[in-house]
């Protein structure tokens, strides 16, 4: 807390670092998590949104476009891994039959986006993509631990 002290007295908007002690201070992590979480998913179904935490009087316009820029680094690792998996299965996106995304992130615009232009979106496969994750991991411990 020193250190953000320190930059709050030679920040050019202090107030922003402020906000920033105040979350440390007062444990507000998680709170501003869910806030932007939120965001994040309400951004998957509309354009624009807004993170808001009364707490730290944050209330922040998003937009899809920013978001989706945001998230450029993490959409190029998604890449990565469809392509080693790709090569290590000897296969291209052609041979391809059906793509089942699973997980919250499965239903960012921004992804099926991706997966669509690269296998053709009439491969993608959907359906209870916020439960799939745990339906699979209680099928794998029964196989497992019985």
């Amino acid at each position: 807390l020193r250190l953000l002290d320190r930059v709050m007295r030679g920040a050019l908007e202090p107030a922003r670092i402020g906000r920033l002690v105040r979350v440390v201070d007062d444990d507000l992590g998680l709170a501003l998590h869910r806030a932007v979480e939120g965001a994040k998913v309400r951004l998957s179904a509309r354009d624009a949104d807004r993170v808001a935490l009364d707490l730290i009087d944050l209330d922040l316009a998003v937009a899809r476009p920013g978001f989706e820029a945001w998230i450029a680094g993490d959409l190029a690792a998604i890449d990565r891994v469809l392509d080693d998996v790709l090569a290590r299965a000897g296969a291209a996106a052609a041979d391809i039959d059906r793509v089942f995304a699973t997980g919250g992130t499965s239903l960012v615009p921004a992804v099926r986006r991706r997966l669509a232009e690269r296998f053709g979106a009439d491969k993608l496969v959907g359906g209870e993509e916020l439960t799939s994750v745990a339906w699979g991991l209680a099928a794998r411990a029964r196989a497992v631990f019985g």
